[in-house]
């Protein structure tokens, strides 16, 4: 007779015993549901002061919801038929929404755009896909994404071009700003991560990662550490950005999806291939807990508190929220298929989520 692996067993009772407690569960409902959209949502974010929710979708538009009045949504059309994501400013004044053939920069307060760069130009190709982050002070916006490896510092006054970095012709496919914004944090498919001087734009060291692919960075709240990985890796790295060198490594046996730091800089959760949530102490490098998810962990973002951290299963329309301190988990039935955004208000007391129909979900009993 065959012999069932006793990890196989362990894991089929803990999906057995996960689908017994959900199902015992009172289910709890969302707050309010916001309608508009006419195609799947791609973005989710709240503003700074917590009073509104922006949403961007493939249909073209980004909708900002103030969720105090209730009045309906202003609706901004841009030039393009998919908005990927949406970011506000810090200041919360502005939106920067990046489409599949442009960036374009919002003032939701009058409706109207104050900025289009179309991230096509220049490129033999045609328009592509192209990302963008704000500085901390909200006066630069970086773009990246590009194939010959060109990342553009756009100031955020004029629009014009405060700097084009450039050190290789492998793309970019992550940066980070340092929270004082001093330094800035790029990784590219060429398997070197670059520091920049924010006030020079000069290149100040180069690292290389011996490995290629998809790299994420982040630093780490203080800014003393950046961490990065490669998709499906079976490591993360901890680097020490002042001496220069590794400071340990986190071991992920079945390959990293995603990473995040906890907002106050004592753990970081790692996804991996297994549907597995990592819960790491940032300053030791043990592993606090291994959470079985079931499905692969497609979202996963922490509350601004560090206090609990929501994963959203592939192509589920579910949202685990886990207790970082206990590992409990309250499951959040969503309503609008598949769940394909989400995002914490700064307070930690609501949860947003975009959906597949188009619907934007908002949660505050957890």
């Amino acid at each position: 007779m065959r012999k069932t692996p006793l990890l196989t067993l362990r894991l089929t009772v803990f999906l057995l015993l996960f689908s017994l407690v959900s199902c015992a569960a009172p289910r709890i409902k969302p707050a309010e549901r916001l309608s508009g959209h006419r195609a799947r949502v791609m973005g989710v974010t709240w503003s700074p002061d917590g009073r509104q929710v922006a949403s961007s979708a493939l249909d073209g538009t980004v909708r900002v919801w103030d969720t105090q009045k209730r009045v309906p949504a202003t609706v901004l059309y841009t030039e393009s038929q998919w908005v990927l994501s949406v970011a506000w400013s810090p200041d919360g004044k502005r939106l920067a929404a990046t489409t599949n053939a442009s960036v374009e920069v919002w003032d939701p307060a009058t409706e109207k755009r104050v900025a289009l760069m179309i991230t096509g130009e220049g490129v033999a190709d045609g328009p592509r896909n192209i990302y963008a982050a704000w500085s901390p002070d909200g006066r630069l916006l970086a773009l990246y994404g590009w194939d010959d490896g060109t990342v553009k510092i756009m100031d955020a006054e004029n629009w014009a071009e405060a700097a084009v970095i450039r050190k290789s012709s492998a793309m970019v496919s992550s940066v980070d700003w340092s929270m004082d914004g001093k330094r800035l944090a790029t990784a590219g498919w060429d398997g070197k991560l670059r520091f920049w001087d924010t006030g020079s734009w000069a290149g100040t060291s180069e690292v290389d990662l011996n490995v290629h692919g998809v790299i994420k960075v982040a630093w780490s709240p203080a800014g003393k550490m950046l961490s990065w990985h490669a998709y499906l890796d079976n490591e993360l790295v901890i680097w020490d950005t002042a001496a220069g060198k590794m400071e340990r490594k986190l071991a992920v046996p079945s390959g990293i999806t995603s990473a995040a730091w906890s907002p106050d800089g004592s753990m970081i959760a790692t996804a991996s291939g297994d549907g597995a949530l990592g819960l790491w102490d940032a300053f030791t490098g043990g592993l606090k807990m291994s959470l079985l998810h079931g499905n692969p962990i497609d979202r996963m973002v922490w509350s601004r508190d560090s206090a609990r951290i929501a994963t959203v299963p592939l192509g589920e329309n579910t949202v685990n929220i886990w207790d970082a301190a206990t590992g409990a988990v309250k499951p959040l039935l969503g309503e609008g298929g598949s769940v394909t955004a989400l995002a914490w208000s700064r307070d930690g007391k609501r949860l947003a989520t975009g959906n597949y129909d188009g619907s934007v979900l908002i949660w505050d009993k957890f």
